[in-house]
């Protein structure tokens, strides 16, 4: 019997987690991406020796799935940890690092103090009865707890201080969600994350993750599907344009790994209504970064600040990093990433680089007064679809939309969805839900 031949469309994380499983299964694919370069939100190239780090995303230690497909790939050291990066957070114009773990460091937050951390005695036994449902594997279980947004959830268990000095941030700075529509089932998620987890970045850089996690695939740049339509009983096509010609590609099953709204415009008719009203429904925040690579260390080790929603400016969260011997960044020199918040974002996605450059670059010199001396060079990045917000309802809208899709496999269908708008708003989310795909595509064709 012939191999399998299966088309996925998009190279990013979660489209060439797709290809891998499904390559090692024994399937002939192929990979279209409209971009010229593979990896989607991990794109990048690096520049006179610094790392590119140009998304919006967050990485964790606690990423398995990610550090999964990086090991599959033959690059089981590419994420690295900070282990010994500080997490700070600003109040008033400081940067305050936190000291410590567990409640001690989150007494010590600017604004909370040591009696409001008693409300924390609470927290345990409140995830004790939602772990069950809590599975950031399989997001869509934790439905029935999807009707309270993070505001009213930790307003009403842990007051008004832990709120906004802890929760609030956590969801703004990592996920770019408005913690007032936010569910929190976002929040609970993420507390249920290993407690030793420590931030992470790619140790090479961005721009080397995408050519990896390619390496060996049989990934088509520049090609740009237009649609995907159905080829008769158990079959499917993708209708692509590369370099100004039209192609066909058809195959026994087709995985569409793209932002919802891309998805939804190419295989809009095949879609049920019931899918066409998921996918009218998933949103997304933008977001607009600034990578800075200074000539001078700044500071002794890498620092993480969150800004909390409260604090006056554009910026959600700022990585300054600096560089030692041997190191991903030049020695004697650091690397800052500036990720602005969404509604800054949103009103500057059109303005020009100079603009965005000059407003950002003020911030970091607030910050960092040494830094503005030694900027050497700037990038910036603009990201429509940044990362999916998973407000109240999302969950519940995931918990619809899985039994739809087994229905219209069983059906004979055969396209399947995957993307971080699936499973969670980081890449840790677009991988897993590429995994899922593959399992699903293997499934139904008998692998």
């Amino acid at each position: 019997m012939s191999a399998r031949r299966v088309v996925v469309v998009g190279a990013g994380p979660a489209g060439l987690a797709v290809a891998r499983r499904l390559v090692a299964a024994g399937c002939e694919v192929r990979v279209l991406e409209r971009q010229r370069r593979a990896g989607g939100r991990v794109a990048g190239e690096d520049k006179e020796g610094f790392p590119c780090e140009p998304g919006a995303h967050l990485l964790s230690s606690a990423d398995v799935r990610l550090a999964q497909l990086l090991s599959e790939a033959g690059a089981p050291d590419a994420l690295l940890p900070l282990r010994s990066a500080a997490e700070c957070q600003l109040r008033g114009g400081w940067v305050h690092e936190g000291r410590g773990s567990g409640w001690r460091a989150l007494a010590r937050l600017p604004g909370v103090g040591f009696w409001q951390t008693r409300r924390l005695l609470r927290l345990p036994r409140l995830l004790r009865r939602y772990a069950p449902n809590l599975d950031r594997e399989a997001p869509e279980r934790a439905a029935p707890h999807d009707d309270r947004s993070v505001a009213d959830f930790a307003r009403l268990y842990l007051g008004e201080a832990l709120y906004a000095r802890w929760a609030a941030p956590l969801v703004a700075c990592d996920a770019l969600a408005d913690p007032e529509q936010a569910s929190r089932v976002l929040f609970l998620l993420g507390l249920a994350a290993p407690p030793d987890a420590v931030p992470a970045l790619f140790r090479g850089g961005a721009g080397s993750v995408g050519p990896r996690l390619a390496d060996g695939l049989d990934v088509r740049l520049g090609a740009a599907a237009e649609a995907v339509e159905s080829a008769g009983a158990g079959g499917a096509l993708v209708r692509f344009r590369a370099d100004e010609l039209e192609g066909t590609a058809g195959a026994d099953a087709v995985v569409i790994a793209t932002p919802a709204p891309v998805a939804a415009e190419l295989a809009h008719s095949l879609l049920t209504p019931a899918e066409r009203d998921f996918f009218s429904q998933v949103r997304y925040a933008p977001a607009v970064t600034l990578e800075v690579a200074l000539g001078d260390p700044i500071v002794p080790r890498a620092v993480r600040v969150r800004i909390p929603p409260a604090e006056p400016g554009p910026l959600a969260s700022l990585l300054l990093e600096p560089g030692r011997r041997g190191d991903r960044v030049p020695d004697g020199c650091a690397a800052a990433r500036l990720v602005a918040r969404p509604d800054w974002s949103h009103a500057h996605l059109e303005a020009s680089d100079h603009v965005i450059e000059r407003a950002l670059l003020h911030e970091l010199a607030r910050l960092y007064p040494l830094a503005a001396e030694r900027v050497r060079f700037t990038r910036v990045a603009r990201w429509p679809l940044a990362l999916p917000r998973f407000e109240v309802g999302a969950y519940r809208a995931l918990a619809r939309f899985a039994p739809v899709q087994r229905d219209v496999a069983a059906r004979g269908r055969r396209v399947y969805f995957a993307g971080d708008y699936l499973a969670g708003p980081r890449v840790e989310g677009a991988v897993a839900s590429g995994f899922r795909a593959a399992a699903a595509v293997r499934a139904d064709l008998g692998l």
